[in-house]
């Protein structure tokens, strides 16, 4: 039952990948009961939900966007190819208008809350790359130009900690994200992240997307100082290994939910607990995350 919460797309993206791959052990009624349950019971009041004047560019309507595109590349048909090709076109729009003003405003809502927006797209992407062959907006200038420079330029030195600002975990983030720019881009940069994080510590995804040779850019004497305009970061460090740092100042005028007090920080972030240890003494204005 639709209830307008994130459970709609998880369980809509849940069942849309049942469908299909159990496709060939269904008959065909039992076909059409899922088809039917993923059009009304998600689909079509998500469809509804998306055409509110209040939607607004943010994680949990990314997150409905995205299911309904995976949902309908799953069941749509010569029969239903009118009713859900309407639901993904306005899904399209709004992930569309969702990255422009990506890379037009400051507007952010953390690492977190951004990774589930950009993990549950670029998903959805794939899927319909594999199924039509049809790029979609895998090409938008956001992933590249902004979202793999926001996040692998700000790693801590030796760890795959990012800054911890704006209700953000500070590790473990957009696995399936840089997978995918590295595996259907070539993105070095992204596989230098994901180097980072472990190539294979996360069997479900080494299974779905493991299968290829990583491109992997090291980082470079440019990358010591670093600054994505789009979301206000800029950083300073010292290297990239065990024993060095990173000094990071935030500033931009976001009013989305999550960062909305973040507007203006800094912090320092090593592995080594006593640099920063010391760094916190002579100046008490930086957060640290060791």
């Amino acid at each position: 039952r639709y209830n307008g919460t994130l459970d709609n797309p998880r369980l809509m993206k849940a069942a849309a990948i049942v469908y299909d791959m159990c496709y060939d052990q269904m008959t065909r009624s039992e076909r059409d009961i899922v088809v039917e349950n993923i059009i009304h019971k998600g689909l079509k009041p998500m469809f509804m939900d998306m055409c509110h004047p209040n939607t607004i560019f943010h994680n949990k309507w990314m997150m409905r966007a995205t299911g309904m595109i995976l949902a309908g590349a799953a069941i749509i048909n010569e029969e239903n190819k009118v009713e859900v090709g309407r639901y993904i076109d306005k899904a399209y729009a709004y992930c569309q208008a969702f990255l422009d003003e990506r890379v037009s405003t400051p507007n952010n809502e953390g690492y977190s809350y951004t990774r589930m927006s950009t993990d549950f797209m670029l998903e959805a992407m794939d899927c319909v790359k594999r199924a039509t062959g049809r790029e979609g907006l895998l090409n938008h200038p956001f992933f590249e130009d902004v979202l793999v420079e926001w996040a692998a330029d700000f790693l801590a030195p030796g760890s795959n900690e990012l800054p911890a600002y704006s209700d953000s975990y500070p590790n473990g983030l957009f696995r399936p994200t840089m997978l995918l720019l590295n595996r259907l881009k070539g993105n070095g940069k992204a596989g230098y992240y994901l180097q980072q994080l472990g190539m294979d510590s996360d069997p479900f995804y080494t299974l779905v997307y493991g299968n290829y040779e990583p491109v992997i850019t090291p980082p470079t004497e440019k990358d010591y100082v670093v600054f994505c305009e789009q979301v206000g970061y800029g950083g300073l460090r010292t290297g990239w290994q065990d024993g060095d740092m990173i000094i990071y100042i935030i500033g931009n005028n976001s009013q989305l939910g999550h960062n909305q007090y973040d507007q203006l920080g800094s912090g320092v972030q090593s592995v080594n607990e006593g640099i920063a240890r010391e760094i916190l003494t002579q100046c008490n204005i930086f957060q640290h995350q060791a």
